[in-house]
């Protein structure tokens, strides 16, 4: 079993729901819809398509949707392009023209406001740099420090300046309120400055109806300097190494992404490594050696998961990328067994909900366990599983559909749907049937099992069983072999199923 998770890009390459379903059974486990492209026609039909297309594939699929944030793009040009040559002048203007004869258009009305003498424009991932020379109310003027060739709608940043366009735009506002109806598994925020963007996201969510776990993007300098609260104040970080190499100095990436992932895993929140992780693979089929490094290295780093982006939403081999990734991933686990930092963040004495957690983990290891099963609401307790890196599958089954898609993201966790129970007992032999079914044990085998007990009160996790799975004969029955419960196959990395069972739902309760 896999355990880091990959996140794959949707896009024109893999768009419908065959696509889909392609990369699904290559290895996805979380599909991310970039917002910053196509129009809510293609959010609406890229959604359908993934929920349809993991429905197919028989297993729990998380969709990640990603807010644009205050991104300046230029505008559209003449022909789709422009030629900036070094040394010549060019106009940028926040007008609504199309871009000729040395006037680019930039989708931000702050333009000539925020800019001033002397400030460098990077463009399309700094392949182009600008210097400006003046500003005003017509536009930016500015000389060609480094040219090439100029496309439509690519990205510009400004280093050395922050502007004034608050965090969270009117249009990250109208895609909140399309994610929280379109019921999004996470939402993933760009440009975070710090905590309180994560919390404004968290409360407009929260206003229009939805718990979705949100993703803060580390690519400014404000996210690394404040990259403490951030992770405190988020349930994931993505490293999004694309604009934290522009906003910072290129050799310092490599060590701000191992500082990042450091302390989300001391504070068991996952950790997504994303950009360029396998380029090349968007026109050829095969990666280059320093691209598996790179992957091998966010693994060894002890990221939860590593993200595809071009390579997947318009590459030509978005399939074969996926294999690609998932064989990287293979191969550094078995190289390399995973290993856990001390928790921090918590003073004096653990939660009993994380100390139960943990402590399954260690008994686990312990007694050789096949398998750490928890039964769960919400998936605080998968979460504690994971961030310990145990050497044992971890199987996280729950009656809240929502919360088993949420899982899919988590290191080294199986997420399975299963019918709700009334009792102690039959949350057990659910537990132990459901680790037959996918896999990770059979009859004989001894599994840990981390619970709640009373199952209908608010207090979190604070049970651990160990239990030798026995399963009754074909024709008897009775509650103590669990005779009554029969499970379909749930989910999880590598095809398992999950279309779970019907019955009267428990609520989620806090912290479980």
């Amino acid at each position: 079993m896999r355990r880091t998770k990959i996140v794959a890009t949707l896009g024109p390459a893999v768009g419908s729901r065959v696509g889909i379903a392609s990369i699904l059974r290559a290895g996805a486990d979380v599909l991310r819809i970039n917002l910053s492209h196509g129009e809510r026609a293609d959010h609406d039909r890229l959604m359908a398509a993934s929920r349809s297309a993991g429905a197919q594939v028989g297993r729990p699929v998380g969709v990640m949707v990603d807010l644009q944030g205050p991104r300046l793009r230029v505008g559209s040009m003449r022909g789709g392009s422009m030629v900036l040559r070094e040394g010549s002048e060019v106009t940028f203007t926040s007008r609504h023209v199309l871009g000729e004869g040395g006037v680019v258009p930039v989708g931000y009305d702050r333009l000539e406001r925020d800019l001033r003498k002397g400030v460098r424009m990077l463009i399309d991932d700094a392949t182009i740099e600008c210097r400006v020379l003046s500003v005003d109310h017509d536009g930016v003027r500015a000389r060609v420090a480094r040219g090439g060739l100029l496309k439509d709608h690519k990205g510009i940043n400004l280093p050395d300046i922050r502007i004034s366009a608050p965090s969270v735009t009117d249009k990250d506002h109208e895609d909140i309120r399309w994610a929280a109806r379109a019921g999004a598994d996470y939402v993933a925020v760009s440009f975070v400055r710090d905590a309180r963007t994560v919390r404004h996201v968290r409360e407009e969510l929260e206003r229009h109806g939805s718990d979705a776990l949100i993703i803060a993007k580390a690519e400014l300098r404000d996210a690394v300097e404040h990259i403490g609260p951030i992770v405190d104040a988020s349930d994931a970080v993505m490293v999004a190494r694309g604009d934290l190499g522009v906003e910072l100095p290129l050799e310092d990436v490599p060590i701000i992404q191992k500082r990042i992932v450091s302390v989300c895993n001391a504070h068991a929140k996952p950790s997504i490594i994303a950009t360029q992780m396998l380029e090349s693979m968007t026109e050829n089929p095969r990666p280059t050696r320093a691209e598996v490094s790179d992957v091998a290295n966010a693994i060894l780093d002890g990221a939860d998961a590593v993200m595809l982006s071009g390579e997947t939403a318009v590459g030509l081999h978005p399939v074969e990328a996926v294999r690609t990734m998932a064989r990287i991933c293979e191969a550094m686990e078995e190289a390399v067994p995973a290993k856990a930092p001390p928790l921090q963040g918590y003073s004096g004495a653990l939660p009993i909900p994380v100390a139960v957690a943990r402590s399954a983990v260690d008994l686990a290891e312990m007694v050789k366990a096949s398998a750490i099963i928890t039964f769960t609401t919400s998936g605080f307790t998968a979460r504690h599983h994971s961030a310990a890196r145990p050497q044992r599958p971890i199987l996280a089954v729950s009656p809240s559909e929502s919360t088993v898609r949420r899982m899919s993201l988590l290191w080294g966790v199986r997420p399975s749907m299963v019918r709700p129970v009334e009792d102690a007992e039959g949350m057990i032999e659910l537990a132990k049937r459901a680790a037959v079914d996918e896999g990770v044990a059979r009859p004989g085998s001894v599994v840990v099992i981390a619970a709640k007990l009373p199952l209908q009160a608010r207090d979190s996790t604070n049970l651990i069983q160990v239990q030798r799975i026995q399963l009754p004969r074909a024709g008897h029955g009775g509650r103590g072999g669990g005779g009554r419960t029969r499970l379909r196959r749930g989910g999880g990395s590598g095809g398992h199923g999950g279309r779970g069972h019907r019955g009267r739902a428990l609520g989620p309760r806090p912290g479980s």
